[in-house]
């Protein structure tokens, strides 16, 4: 409201009015009053919208669970990207992870972060899962049975053999126990020597044959 020495209300114009449709940021509203000789008068103000409302996610993939590709301890994955809105119509999308990268056995949260103009910020996360479901292979291994007589004045015998070779979808070599060692010294009679493969995700493979030592009253047959 404005008032004048003069008694007569003066005129008054102004660059907003109540009502009108400000945009976010700040904004000055200005009133001027003018009396009836020209004597001027100002106010002004300022008008300050803030954004706080969130951006808002569409299509974020669904979790994927997928084995890993053959003779790698890794999974190529692709997928639809996502997209965000926003009231301000400015959003970027950083991620952490891009749809056809190579993921690792095991578990990976792939996180997605929608930022407006205003710095607020929505996360929206998926999840991808590769999995190793196939046991090791045994592809180069000792004959099933391993005959040998003993050593010269003892029931017993070194013996020795190659060692099994083993081998993993991913690529990894496994980690291999076994009951005995080439060059043990393995007593008369039938003795099981058994090897254990075991990848990284905890697959097993085991493969085992007869060592048959003959002396001293026993016969190999």
């Amino acid at each position: 409201m404005v008032s004048d020495n003069s008694g007569v209300a003066p005129s008054v114009t102004s660059s907003h009015q109540s009502g009108d449709t400000f945009p976010m940021g700040q904004t000055a509203v200005s009133y001027t009053a003018t009396d009836f000789f020209g004597n001027t008068a100002m106010y002004s103000f300022i008008v300050i919208v803030a954004d706080n409302e969130l951006p808002v996610w569409n299509g974020m993939p669904s979790d994927v669970t997928q084995n890993n590709d053959l003779n790698q301890p890794t999974a190529v994955i692709t997928w639809t990207e996502p997209t965000a809105t926003d009231n301000s119509g400015v959003v970027s999308l950083p991620s952490d992870y891009q749809s056809g990268d190579r993921f690792a056995i095991g578990v990976t949260i792939v996180t997605y972060t929608a930022v407006d103009g205003s710095a607020n910020e929505a996360t929206a996360h998926f999840i991808i899962t590769i999995i190793d479901d196939v046991d090791p292979v045994f592809d180069v291994f000792p004959s099933p049975e391993l005959r040998q007589v003993t050593d010269t004045g003892v029931n017993t015998a070194v013996v020795i053999w190659t060692e099994p070779m083993v081998s993993d979808n991913s690529g990894v070599p496994p980690s291999v126990t076994s009951s005995h060692q080439p060059g043990d010294t393995i007593a008369v009679g039938q003795t099981v020597v058994s090897y254990t493969a075991t990848d990284s995700s905890g697959n097993t493979a085991m493969y085992s044959f007869i060592v048959i030592v003959a002396g001293n009253g026993y016969t190999a047959r």
